[in-house]
């Protein structure tokens, strides 16, 4: 989720007029000759314009701060669980019902309002919390607070809820069933049962019904004698069984129903997976200017002919060093920052034959894409592409201008455009390189 989050909180800030490490307008243009897919774009410009990683750092803090609340939160439903059933079990007389009630009723209701919620797709209030986003009064803060406040109704959202309220409750689900295990291993408990409408037959198949599972499960439960004798009688013969159903109740009518929803809840957020919103106008504006073409509507205009370098294909799995070729571009030594859209690890100048060789050796022991500057008024000399060629084909020609260009560069262009046709290299047009 990490990168539409970026990519959401960019788009937040930005409506905000906020100020980032890189300007986003430089990044959407340099993005224009990737030809990943709209989506990826997206999320790699998000990338580029956090070129500090101040915002990610900020959503990772943020996410730590949501985990280990949920970490206390665990434990102290544990507790609570623990506690209460600790509380509940003070009594060395027991009435079976009153405890079993005690333990599994909260939990019972809860586990039916969830199922309700889920039937009819019922949204219940988000509550947020302040100290979860910093600094609030930072523009930052509000930012990720927004963002949080938007996807709490997205389905992926809502299921990631339900996974934590139940995470929660089986935490105080085991505090329950812990507590009554110790206490019923250390102390000595009679149990009676009790009921005023009821009579014994009905109470005998109820307890029958109820213990079914437990007993499935290979937990003793109490026999219809067993039943029978402890109506309104303190049963110490039979407490054994009597503490194995209550422990077997509690796990299968409480922790096991519980687990299934959990279970489900996360099958759910899997299949919700969240998705950035490309019909907003401001993911649209950004494709269109991707996309957008300059056409001419005059019927008698006759374009003058532009060399389209081939697709330009990033390989993932290479290295990507950029070298300039004899000098470097004037007033601007970190010319290979964000090209395309990728990260380049500068190689430096090279021009000595020594240099070439090293470069050369260097690049055939291993996959790398190498990003190569020329000066496009430079002529394309045989010695030059002589030495390009020992690099390879996997090479993109970056052909940059300076204030001095004239027509003649404009030749040297042409001409470079086809050694790099007749090479197989791609290149970079000088139209998209900021002249110098």
């Amino acid at each position: 989720m990490m990168p539409i989050s970026l990519t959401e909180l960019v788009r937040l800030l930005e409506q905000r007029n906020h100020i980032f490490s890189a300007d986003p307008t430089v990044i959407t243009e340099q993005l224009r000759q990737n030809h990943q897919d709209n989506l990826s774009k997206l999320h790699r410009r998000a990338e580029l314009i956090d070129r500090h990683q101040e915002l990610a750092d900020r959503l990772n803090r943020h996410q730590h701060r949501i985990q280990w609340l949920l970490y206390m939160a665990a434990a102290v439903w544990f507790i609570t669980g623990f506690m209460g059933t600790y509380g509940l079990m003070q009594q060395s007389a027991l009435n079976f019902f009153v405890v079993l009630m005690g333990i599994l009723g909260m939990n019972t209701i809860m586990l039916f309002i969830w199922l309700i919620n889920v039937c009819f797709r019922r949204q219940t209030q988000s509550i947020t919390i302040p100290f979860l986003y910093g600094k609030h009064s930072d523009a930052v803060g509000q930012a990720i607070a927004q963002l949080d406040s938007d996807a709490m109704f997205r389905p992926h959202t809502m299921w990631r809820r339900s996974v934590v309220m139940h995470r929660l409750t089986l935490m105080g689900l085991m505090g329950m069933f812990v507590a009554a295990l110790l206490l019923l291993l250390v102390r000595q408990y009679r149990f009676t049962w009790e009921s005023t409408l009821l009579s014994n037959q009905t109470m005998t198949h109820a307890i029958a019904y109820l213990a079914w599972l437990p007993e499935k499960l290979g937990f003793d439960v109490p026999t219809a004698s067993a039943i029978l004798a402890s109506r309104n009688h303190l049963d110490e013969t039979n407490a054994a069984t009597w503490g194995s159903l209550l422990l077997g109740s509690l796990l299968c009518y409480g922790i096991l129903p519980r687990l299934l929803a959990w279970g489900v809840s996360v099958w759910q957020t899997h299949r919700h997976q969240p998705e950035l919103n490309l019909q907003l106008p401001y993911y649209q504006n950004i494709i269109q200017r991707w996309q957008r073409k300059i056409v001419d509507s005059d019927q008698d205009y006759s374009p003058d002919p532009v060399r389209q370098s081939p697709a330009i294909t990033l390989q993932a799995a290479s290295q990507h060093w950029a070298v300039a070729v004899d000098m470097l571009p004037q007033n601007n030594p970190q010319w290979y920052q964000d090209v395309l859209g990728q990260e380049w690890l500068n190689q430096n100048v090279v021009a000595s034959r020594d240099e070439w060789v090293h470069l050369a050796q260097t690049a055939a022991a291993q996959p790398v894409q190498l990003l190569v500057a020329i000066r496009a008024a430079q002529t394309p000399d045989r010695g030059t592409i002589r030495r390009l060629a020992s690099l390879g084909t996997n090479v993109i020609v970056w052909l940059w201008t300076d204030s001095t260009s004239d027509s003649s560069t404009q030749e040297r262009l042409q001409q470079w455009y086809d050694v790099c046709e007749q090479y197989g290299w791609t290149w970079v047009k000088c139209n998209n390189v900021k002249s110098l």
